[in-house]
């Protein structure tokens, strides 16, 4: 497991929000850092690493399952996940996208609201 990985797996044990995150990415030379989307709960930890400098990739849940499996790797646990997440970074991600821009927040929950209204009927 390269740096990336053990970075990926201490934002992970360490709130990613403190002041300690930026600096161990620093030390770690990472500066980019990928999260597995889950439902929404990683929307905190992407604004405050955002707000570090740090270049942020956003994964589907089941492409990063996939690219595990092609990897060979079928094991299940935080520091495991947070291995793969890291060699995906590395990887698959040529150009990071650009920052979210969360005033438009508001805007994007209520057209998801209406979509999913939509849909129900």
């Amino acid at each position: 497991m390269g740096r990336r990985g053990r970075l990926h797996a201490g934002l992970g044990e360490e709130s990613p929000c403190g002041p300690g995150a930026r600096k161990s990415a620093t030390e770690h030379g990472v500066g980019r850092v990928g999260v597995e989307a889950s439902g929404g709960y990683e929307v905190a930890v992407i604004d405050a690493l955002a707000t570090h400098g740090l270049e942020l990739v956003r994964f589907n849940a089941r492409r990063i399952r996939l690219f595990a499996q092609a990897r060979g790797r079928l094991a299940k646990n935080d520091r495991a996940d947070a291995a793969i997440i890291a060699q995906a970074t590395a990887v698959l991600v040529e150009a990071v996208p650009p920052a979210p821009q969360r005033q438009l927040a508001p805007l994007i929950e209520l057209l998801n609201y209406r979509r999913r209204l939509i849909m129900a009927t």
